[in-house]
């Protein structure tokens, strides 16, 4: 009888963690994870927004105004850098895409989307101009919203808020930067490039700045994981008081054609306690963790030979200094996914 009653209870406990696992299964099932772009977006919404955007390409029609920005707290550059380190080694880089959020006949109005990439199988290696850098979504726990504000086409807002590329004259910039970085802007490009999509109507006499109302003309630009991952720990690095990056809409940037192109500038920026001011203070780069250099000799693999190596590939001899905006990626249309 006793071993008749221990059956019984060994059953019902049996019985008991079946429906718990079956719940637990289903409860799984309901927060099922949706696929992301880096910066939060669901990936179904991004993609859907970027095909609005190429359309017959219709964005190369747009004459509206196009000061288009987003900016990231030191969190949402936190929640990025994390979400890059978890899908390691897989990511090998991030496009930035224009989105369309709306179009009012040709005017567009547009979100900047991160989309992470992964080297595709090649065979054979696709010609140019297609892209070895195939586009994924994210299914990361730590992205459950969206990430970053954009304040789009509202120049004067983003200047209020410490945009300052978007003012009547050129920011201080910093100064005594030695480096030629491969990414790195030169001053005076920085603020020239962007105030060219600059929507604000210049009220000197006579004007300084001619804006450029024509067409979009890239639809992307991507850049690789190590350029991203290092950019993105300079901002986390408290040494650099940094709390922030700010992502412009610039034109300067030319590709094999003598033709100014739309580009992605990266800026980070600091607080003065009210406002994110753009910062052009001269930041180190070191390689991060992602950095990965597949030509290096296993017996040389010191930290030392790293940053070497990392340097050589980003910066001209001995600088690994960087000031002024980031950009020179690869550009599509001419090199696409």
């Amino acid at each position: 009888m006793k071993k008749l009653a221990i059956g019984f209870c060994a059953l019902a406990l049996t019985a008991g963690f079946l429906s718990i696992s079956k719940n637990t299964l289903l409860g799984a099932k309901k927060k099922q994870l949706i696929n992301r772009t880096l910066n939060g977006v669901p990936y179904d919404k991004a993609t859907q927004m970027i095909g609005d955007f190429q359309s017959n390409d219709t964005y190369t029609l747009d004459i509206g105004a196009k000061s288009v920005s987003a900016w990231f707290s030191k969190t949402d550059v936190q929640t990025m850098r994390k979400v890059l380190d978890s899908e390691a080694p897989a990511i090998d880089g991030v496009r930035l895409y224009f989105g369309a959020v709306s179009k009012n006949g040709t005017q567009f109005k547009i979100k900047i989307l991160l989309i992470p990439t992964k080297l595709k199988n090649l065979a054979p290696i696709p010609p140019d101009p297609k892209s070895i850098h195939g586009d994924y979504g994210l299914g990361s726990p730590l992205l459950t919203t969206e990430l970053g504000s954009t304040l789009d086409h509202k120049a004067s807002e983003v200047f209020q808020a410490g945009g300052l590329l978007y003012g009547d004259g050129p920011p201080p910039m910093g100064t005594g930067c030695t480096n030629t970085s491969l990414h790195r802007i030169t001053n005076h490009d920085t603020y020239t490039w962007v105030q060219k999509r600059d929507d604000k109507k210049d009220l000197r006499v006579p004007a300084i700045r001619s804006c450029d109302q024509s067409g979009y003309n890239t639809e992307s630009e991507w850049f690789d994981i190590c350029f991203i991952s290092s950019l993105f720990d300079a901002v986390l690095d408290d040494n650099n008081n940094l709390d922030g990056l700010r992502i412009y809409l610039g034109e300067g940037f030319k590709l094999k054609y003598n033709k100014d192109r739309d580009v992605f500038i990266f800026v980070p920026t600091h607080t003065n306690g009210i406002n994110h001011d753009d910062d052009f203070s001269c930041i180190k780069l070191l390689p991060s963790s992602l950095c990965v250099f597949p030509n290096d000799n296993p017996l040389h693999k010191t930290k030392e030979y790293e940053i070497r190596d990392f340097n050589h590939r980003y910066f001209a001899p001995n600088h690994t200094y960087m000031e002024g905006g980031y950009d020179k990626g690869e550009l599509c249309p001419n090199t696409c996914n």
